[in-house]
């Protein structure tokens, strides 16, 4: 798959999972925001690190599984690192950020594979570390995009408004 195909089909998947993101943020189902907002996160990742002339397949893939898509947190980390991007599309200084998006995750992962006989599982958090989160998806998809954003209007305007109603959501 090409560079350009890959940021064009993670761009329609992040604009998907932003609005159920916000869908279910307005229903306070933050259960499902959660889910919704690491896949966002993730394919965000993936098209940064895909947009630069330079950026290798082997940017976005697992160190130890060459056939899968890397972790968030190994997205994340490369995503800051001078290594892959350079300033300002770079994700520096966003360490709270970070933080915010990786505990998302942890939910996350929770909610997906513990079973409810496990006992409940508490999202109170996910409210307060949405917007950590909404502001990293900001900086890699609106602010700072590290792939040429022209062809892709309508899929980052489309990101843009539910970010908006996210960050509505949590004032």
């Amino acid at each position: 798959m090409t560079a350009e195909r890959r940021i064009r089909a993670c761009l329609e998947s992040v604009a998907d999972s932003l609005t159920h993101a916000a869908d279910q943020a307005d229903l306070k189902a933050w259960r499902w925001v959660t889910v919704s907002m690491s896949a966002a996160l993730k394919g965000a990742c993936v098209a940064a690190l895909s947009g630069y002339p330079t950026a290798q397949p082997e940017d976005i893939l697992a160190p130890d599984n060459a056939d899968r898509i890397a972790s968030l947190s190994t997205l994340l980390r490369r995503a800051g690192d001078a290594r892959f991007l350079s300033d300002p599309e770079r994700l520096n200084g966003k360490a709270s950020a970070v933080r915010d998006a990786l505990a998302l995750q942890e939910l996350r992962n929770r909610a997906i594979h513990i079973s409810p006989d496990q006992g409940p599982i508490d999202f109170a958090d996910a409210e307060n570390l949405t917007p950590g989160a909404a502001a990293l998806l900001n900086h890699l998809l609106l602010a700072h995009p590290a792939f040429d954003p022209a062809p892709h209007t309508q899929r980052l305007d489309t990101c843009n408004t539910a970010l908006l109603r996210l960050s509505a959501d949590n004032r």
